[in-house]
C-alpha cells in the first residue's frame, strides 16, 4: 500500500494552528483591502481561550493550592507570566512609535483606547490585544476567590459552559440595551463569550462533551437573527467546529513551515502591519495588495524571530562593545 504522506512529502499540522495563520492573514488582507474575510480577530480571542486551558490553566493548577494556603503573589506571577508577554513587546513598540512619530496617546500606553474610539490615536492602538489584556484580567479577578478557583478545578468544563451562556446573553442584551456601535462593540464584556467558547472547546475532550459543545456554541449564530447577518461570526463559528472536530491536517512540509512561522509571529505582523504598508509607501512600492500582505508577513516573522532572540543578540552586542572598549 502506497504511504500517501510519505509521497507527497507530508505532516501533521494543528488545526488551530492553521485557523490562526488564516486569522492574522484575514486580518492584514482586509486591512491592506485585498481580500475582505472579516472574523480573524474574532476567532484570534476564541483560540486565546482554548490556549488559555491548555497552557495557562493547568500551570496554575499545579501549584495545588489548598483552601487554608493561598499564595497571592506566587499566583499572579504565574497567571500573568504569559500576559506579559503580549503586554510588553505591545508598549515597546507602541512607545518606540510614538518616539519615531513625535506623538502620544495615553489611553494607548494603558491599553484602554478601545473604550474611546476605534481610530483612537490616528489609528495608533491596538484594539485586539486591549481586549484581550482586559479579559485575562477580569478571569484573574474570578480566579483569586479561592471558592471559584477550586469549582473550577473540579467542574471545568461545566463551568465554562455555563459561563460562556452566560455571557452570550449578556453581550446579547448589553447591544440590545446600550448602542455601542460607535465603539464598534470592542468591549471586554461584550466579547468575552468568544473567549469563554475557546475555554469550553479545550475541555471538550469526549465525544459527547463534543456534541454537547457543538450545540451549546450554536447559540452563537442566534447574534445573526438579531443583528443582522455577520460574517465575523460565520467566521468564528465555522472556525470553532473545525477546532472541535478537526484536530489537525496534513499538508506538504514547505506549506506546514509557512503555516507555522505566520502562525507564532501572529501578535508582531498585527503590531507592524500597518508601518509595513506606510514604508512601502514611502518608496512607492505599496500598489499591489497581495505584495504588500506578503512584506507585512515577512516583517512580521523577522521581528518575531529577533525577538525571541534578543538576550543572545544583546549578549553578542555586549561582546562587541566590550572589545572595542
Amino acid at each position: 500500500m502506497i504511504n500517501l504522506k510519505h509521497l507527497f512529502n507530508l505532516e501533521k499540522v494543528d488545526v488551530s494552528l492553521l485557523l490562526r495563520a488564516i486569522s492574522i492573514f484575514s486580518i492584514v488582507a482586509g486591512h491592506f483591502h485585498w481580500i475582505g474575510v472579516p472574523g480573524g480577530a474574532y476567532y484570534l480571542i476564541f483560540l486565546s481561550g482554548f490556549n488559555f486551558i491548555l497552557f495557562t490553566s493547568p500551570k496554575v493548577s499545579c501549584l495545588n493550592y489548598t483552601s487554608k494556603s493561598f499564595n497571592s503573589s506566587e499566583f499572579y506571577s504565574t497567571y500573568f507570566s504569559f500576559v506579559w508577554k503580549i503586554i510588553l513587546p505591545t508598549l515597546l513598540y507602541t512607545i518606540f512609535l510614538f518616539l519615531f512619530l513625535d506623538v502620544f496617546y495615553p489611553a494607548s500606553i494603558i491599553l484602554i483606547s478601545n473604550f474611546i474610539a476605534p481610530m483612537y490615536g490616528e489609528g495608533l492602538s491596538f484594539w485586539f490585544i486591549e481586549v484581550l489584556l482586559q479579559i485575562y484580567l477580569l478571569f484573574a479577578i474570578v480566579f483569586y476567590t479561592n471558592k471559584y478557583w477550586f469549582w473550577f478545578k473540579k467542574y471545568a468544563y461545566e463551568s465554562f459552559l455555563i459561563l460562556f451562556v452566560l455571557f452570550f446573553f449578556i453581550s446579547l442584551i448589553c447591544r440590545l440595551v446600550w448602542d455601542t456601535s460607535e465603539l464598534l462593540d470592542r468591549l471586554p464584556h461584550l466579547m468575552l463569550y468568544i473567549f469563554l467558547a475557546g475555554s469550553v472547546t479545550a475541555l471538550s475532550k469526549s465525544f459527547k462533551k463534543k456534541i454537547l459543545t457543538t450545540f451549546v456554541l450554536s447559540l452563537i449564530l442566534l447574534d445573526i437573527f438579531v443583528f443582522g447577518f455577520n460574517s465575523r461570526i460565520i467566521f468564528l463559528y465555522l472556525g470553532a467546529l473545525m477546532t472541535i472536530w478537526l484536530p489537525y491536517i496534513l499538508m506538504p512540509k514547505v506549506f506546514s513551515k509557512v503555516v507555522f512561522y505566520s502562525a507564532i509571529s501572529s501578535l508582531f505582523i498585527y503590531l507592524t502591519h500597518f508601518q509595513t504598508l506606510s514604508l512601502l509607501g514611502k518608496i512607492s512600492m505599496d500598489q499591489y495588495p497581495g505584495v504588500n500582505v506578503f512584506a507585512a508577513f515577512s516583517v512580521g516573522v523577522l521581528i518575531t524571530q529577533i525577538w525571541k532572540r534578543r538576550e543572545k543578540i544583546f549578549y553578542i552586542l555586549s561582546l562587541g562593545k566590550l572589545s572595542g572598549s
